[in-house]
């Protein structure tokens, strides 16, 4: 996949450049059609983000970085404005595995054990899109909280399962032009945001790219480069973004979807270190047919975390140990 060509076209403000990109043209109209309720498997992994985790019973725990995968069942649109709409997806089975700091090491499953009960027992998620296919809200509903630390849980939840459901975000070619070139630009993307309380802030360049076509189905291949600032501005990190979809034009849904997104933080930003990658996330999703069966999940379970490393190994100096 030509990454660094189309990227290049997409910073240089030519969404038309890049002409040796290979592309299908003339493409049909086409767009989502949720009417018939579609059945999806998500998966996303992130590291390099700090989030507290909490239990109802006085738990708090940080966490490091996490891997999530679900089964929803999104179905029932209903029109909420002139180019917008809502898809209710009810979750169907869950699973999480996470990784506290060091210090918090064997106190986080009894935490992870808790996330899954609650978003097994009639949780859902209301998910608001355009017409071109954008995601432009998410909202956790019906998951227990009363208290003001199970409000702070049930938000950074929300902001978790919104790293699976950002791979859904993707505008469609709604111009003419756009589908007669068989590329587009998108400006937005829930892709390049970071689970974070306190909002992403930032810009996307992102092109979108027609590759392949078979009947009905087109691939979709998408570049883009973003600056992302989240937490209040305390770090701001120079992201890529690549991603890979498949679309079924005839019956209106994304068939599967892969996405990798890595971030550096730049080096104004309060954790920036030379050569290291502070953030990173990669997702996959694909459709679940009528007659086939759920996937089997992952087991939720706390990970291991990583040994402390020192830069030196070889360093010496101090005091001997007594009896030396």
């Amino acid at each position: 996949m030509a990454w660094s060509r189309i990227c290049a076209a997409v910073l240089a403000g030519s969404l038309l450049a890049a002409p040796s990109v290979a592309r299908e043209r003339d493409l049909p109209e086409f767009g989502w059609d949720w009417g018939t309720g579609r059945r999806y498997f998500l998966e996303s992994s992130v590291g390099g983000v700090v989030m507290m985790f909490s239990a109802d019973k006085n738990r708090d725990v940080v966490i490091r970085q996490f891997t999530t995968q679900m089964v929803v069942n999104c179905h029932d649109p209903e029109r909420t404005g002139r180019r917008s709409y809502e898809v209710r997806c009810d979750i169907e089975d869950f699973a999480i595995q996470a990784m506290p700091r060091p210090s918090e090491a064997g106190l986080l499953q009894i935490v992870l054990e808790e996330v899954e009960a609650k978003l097994e027992d009639g949780a859902w998620l209301q998910v608001r899109m355009r017409d071109d296919g954008q995601l432009i809200n998410f909202q956790l509903e019906d998951y227990q909280a009363r208290f003001r630390d199970q409000n702070r849980m049930a938000e950074n939840v929300r902001l978790i399962l919104m790293r699976s459901f950002a791979g859904l975000d993707l505008r469609l070619p709604t111009r003419a032009l756009d589908r007669e070139q068989g590329v587009w630009g998108q400006t937005e993307s829930t892709i390049t945001m970071y689970p974070s309380a306190l909002g992403t802030a930032g810009s996307v360049e992102m092109a979108n790219l027609a590759t392949k076509r078979s009947d009905d189905w087109v691939v979709i291949e998408t570049a883009a480069r973003a600056t992302i600032s989240p937490q209040a501005g305390k770090d701001t990190y120079a992201t890529r973004v690549e991603a890979r979809a498949v679309f079924d034009m005839a019956q209106g849904y994304m068939v599967e979807r892969i996405w990798v997104a890595e971030g550096w933080a730049t080096a104004g930003s309060a954790s920036a270190e030379a050569g290291v990658r502070p953030y990173a996330q990669a997702g996959r999703l694909f459709v679940i047919e009528p007659t086939s069966a759920s996937p089997v999940l992952m087991d939720t379970i706390e990970l291991a975390p990583k040994p402390t490393q020192f830069s030196d190994k070889e360093a010496t100096g101090g005091l001997a140990p007594a009896g030396n």
